[in-house]
């Protein structure tokens, strides 16, 4: 057998494939938490109103309330 030649040049470059299928859909994710609200009035807030991190503004004094653990503070 006679020596091994050398490596050729490379060839041009071919064509695009065709495009894969979609995958599979995956799962649904986690509901999120609950937001926050931003409430106002023109009197102080009720204890009935909002939830816990909620925020209430006194639009004729400006005072801002936070909901925590029931109470507006």
């Amino acid at each position: 057998q006679g020596l091994q030649g050398r490596d050729g040049q490379d060839g041009a470059q071919g064509l695009p494939g065709r495009d894969g299928r979609d995958g599979a859909a995956g799962r649904d994710g986690r509901d999120g938490r609950d937001g926050k609200d931003v409430l106002n009035g023109k009197v102080n807030p009720e204890a009935n109103q909002g939830k816990d991190g909620d925020k209430y503004v006194n639009t004729e004094t400006g005072d801002v309330f936070v909901k925590n653990n029931g109470n507006w503070a």
